[in-house]
């Protein structure tokens, strides 16, 4: 594709492939189609990764830029910790993550993903799960990004 600013007929095929599993590509215009490839674009540029040896990251600043940017990288140091501004202790990034993948989940999983659960097959604390959640919800309203699949849909 050359440029969206100016697509020839081809680049709006393409369009249209890529398009078409999730916009009902038939009935749209060339701008719609532009217009819906360019939100698109936006929304798969995943946030930054912390550097290895980061202070803790701000959990409400991280959660913004996932929901925000389309996705995060890993972070480089596995132990990464996240403040959530509630008082309480530092926790692991990875549950944040682990929190957005559900809340940008297009599917059904096989099974629940319910905070036990996932503690479970993680080891991450039920509780760090539960205090994510909710500065996770707090975010999410807050920049208008509700869960693909309804509110709280995993419990």
């Amino acid at each position: 594709m050359h440029n969206l600013d100016d697509p020839t007929p081809e680049d709006l095929e393409v369009v249209r492939a890529i398009l078409r599993d999730t916009h009902p590509v038939d009935t749209m215009t060339d701008d719609e189609l532009v217009a819906a490839m360019s939100e698109s674009l936006a929304e798969r540029i995943p946030a930054p990764a912390p550097k290895e040896g980061s202070a803790p990251t701000n959990g409400r600043v991280w959660l913004h830029e996932a929901l925000t940017a389309g996705g995060f990288k890993q972070p480089e140091d596995r132990h990464q910790r996240a403040n959530l501004g509630d008082g309480g202790d530092t926790i692991d990034l990875g549950v944040l993550g682990i929190l957005v993948i559900r809340h940008m989940a297009n599917a059904f999983p096989p099974a629940p993903w319910t905070d036990e659960r996932l503690a479970r097959e993680t080891g991450m604390p039920v509780d760090d799960l539960r205090r994510g959640q909710r500065l996770l919800d707090e975010v999410a309203a807050d920049v208008g990004r509700e869960p693909k699949l309804g509110h709280r849909w995993w419990e």
